[in-house]
C-alpha cells in the first residue's frame, strides 16, 4: 500500500545560520502526525517541528547520515510536544 500525500511528506529545508548552510530533510510520517495530534496543541507541533529540524541538522552533521537527521527529528518532536504540553497545563 502506497501512503497518500497526507501521510508522508518530504521537505528539503536549507537554513543559513551564522554563515553555515544546514540542509535538513524533514520527514513527516504517520507516527509523527499521530503524535503531533495527540499533543493537542498547535504550540506542541510547532515546537516539535522546530526542535526536530535543529536537532536533526546537528545530529546529521555529527553522524553524517540520514539516520542522524531522522533521530534528531523524532527526538525534537517528542521534546517539543512534551514541553508545550506541560507548559500549557501549568499556566
Amino acid at each position: 500500500m502506497v501512503p497518500s500525500s497526507t501521510h508522508l511528506k518530504v521537505d528539503l529545508l536549507i537554513l543559513d545560520i551564522f554563515g553555515f548552510d544546514i540542509h535538513v530533510f524533514h520527514i513527516w510520517s504517520r507516527l509523527g502526525k499521530t503524535y503531533g495530534k495527540s499533543s493537542g496543541s498547535l504550540l506542541g507541533r510547532l515546537l516539535g517541528s522546530l526542535l526536530g529540524r535543529l536537532l536533526g541538522s546537528l545530529l546529521g552533521r555529527l553522524l553524517g547520515s540520514l539516520l542522524g537527521r531522522l533521530l534528531g527529528s523524532l527526538l525534537g518532536r517528542l521534546l517539543g510536544s512534551l514541553l508545550a504540553h506541560y507548559t500549557l497545563e501549568d499556566f
